[in-house]
């Protein structure tokens, strides 16, 4: 599990006997748009190593699901960038 795994709720998933920093990493998790491990660390004001045992734990018991993040999207044309870098410099 990397940084920017996103991290999503699993519906339905049973919360009985989780101690705190595990209902607060839920709590920024939600079942349709996955927030990254990184960023549960940056909101939470852990190290990041302790919020990935978290979520670790989290996703082996099913409470929550890990995802790969979304490929990077394509860069664009390289001539584009230069027309544009030429519109800026122009003002």
């Amino acid at each position: 599990m990397g940084r920017t795994t996103l991290l999503y709720r699993t519906p339905g998933a049973d919360t009985q006997g989780l101690d705190t920093p595990a209902r607060r990493v839920l709590d920024l998790t939600d079942e349709n748009s996955g927030i990254s491990v990184y960023e549960c660390a940056a909101h939470l004001g852990l190290p990041y190593p302790v919020v990935r045992l978290i979520t670790a734990y989290l996703i082996e018991r099913g409470t929550l699901t890990a995802t790969a993040p979304p490929a990077p999207a394509a860069l664009p044309d390289a001539q584009l960038l230069e027309v544009v870098l030429n519109g800026l410099r122009a003002l």
